[in-house]
């Protein structure tokens, strides 16, 4: 690592992380030492998730190689997102409380669906939601596979998780497309059952959909932005 802005330390310049899915593009961190491998990919990726070194933190990145006037790969450049705070999503309706939000997955992993944003892990201090994940392993932070775009009868992993509590949830489900292709990522909006009881379905199922579509847009800017900011570095 060349630099890094904010400069909130110096521990990590000077380190060498070649072996990061953000550097070498591959689905997967090699081992920790490993043989680097050059980019050879053209166009921003998003990484796979990982723990940062310099914080009780997992995280993932947005990154985009960098060349030089003969296209021979002088570095990489990127802006790390943190996992479950990163973004403000329409859909985490404050007066609705806690019966209706959005949550953000993501369907590259193994099991697909590993909850990168949601409000009880963004409530929680870093440590205690690295600890989280670590305690109980991805696969158990892993959203339920929703068919067909909708479920009535949906489990929120976190639920058990982080407050112990086994609330019945509706949800619905869509996939995130950037510049006409999927991005890996998906957004799920969930309502609590109970507090539903007696609503008009059609209206229930319209409702959902809107929150769904209002918060894809606003997760397309969103990575849109950071697009745009690799984008204009780069031509700099």
């Amino acid at each position: 690592q060349l630099a890094r802005v904010p400069a909130l330390d110096e521990e990590t310049i000077g380190r060498a992380y070649g072996h990061r899915s953000y550097f070498h593009g591959e689905p997967e961190d090699r081992r920790e030492g490993e043989a680097t491998v050059l980019p050879t990919w053209r166009g921003p990726r998003l990484s796979t998730v990982f723990a940062t070194e310099r914080s009780d933190r997992y995280a993932l990145a947005i990154s985009n190689p960098l060349r030089d006037e003969t296209e021979s790969t002088a570095g990489v450049i990127g802006v790390m997102l943190e996992v479950g705070a990163f973004a403000e999503i329409p859909g985490d309706d404050a007066a609705a409380g806690a019966d209706r939000f959005a949550v953000l997955i993501d369907q590259r992993t193994q099991p697909p669906g590993l909850i990168l944003h949601h409000p009880r892990l963004a409530d929680l201090p870093g440590a205690r939601r690295r600890a989280l994940i670590e305690e109980h392993g991805e696969e158990r932070l892993c959203a339920p596979a929703i068919p067909s775009g909708s479920l009535s009868h949906y489990a929120d992993p976190l639920d058990r998780l982080a407050s112990g509590s086994h609330r019945r949830w509706l949800a619905s489900h869509r996939d995130v497309s950037l510049d006409g292709s999927l991005s890996g990522l998906g957004v799920v909006v969930q309502e609590d059952y109970e507090t539903l009881i007696g609503s008009d379905v059609d209206d229930l199922s319209r409702r959902l959909g809107q929150v769904v579509w209002t918060a894809m847009a606003a997760l397309f800017l969103l990575l849109a932005a950071f697009w745009f900011v690799l984008t204009r570095r780069l031509a700099r």
